[in-house]
């Protein structure tokens, strides 16, 4: 009888042994699989940012391209009013010594 009882207790702290490593096995895979989650989540998000910054630079980049071709177009455009002027005010002075 009391082998029997033994045997019962050996029995139930092999289950509860058994329950045990299934449920640790269970967390640890689950753990593993948040792992790879949260490993793929910052591998997207270092994606994305990098995928801002280049859409980040090449809007900047067309900025300062257009930024460059006014300056260009203005200058040019002060240099033609200059010369304009220039001959206005050279044809005044010959209408005046005239």
């Amino acid at each position: 009888m009391k082998e029997q009882l033994k045997s019962q207790q050996n029995m139930a702290v092999v289950e509860v042994e058994c329950q045990l490593a299934d449920t640790t096995q269970r967390l640890l895979l689950e753990v593993t699989a948040l792992r790879a989650k949260l490993t793929e989540m910052h591998d997207d998000k270092a994606h994305s940012e990098k995928a801002a910054r280049a859409r980040l630079k090449d809007d900047y980049e067309k900025l300062i391209r257009g930024l460059f071709d006014a300056v260009f177009q203005l200058s040019h455009r002060f240099d033609e009013y200059r010369l304009s002027a220039n001959h206005a005010a050279s044809y005044a002075v010959v209408d005046v010594l005239t």
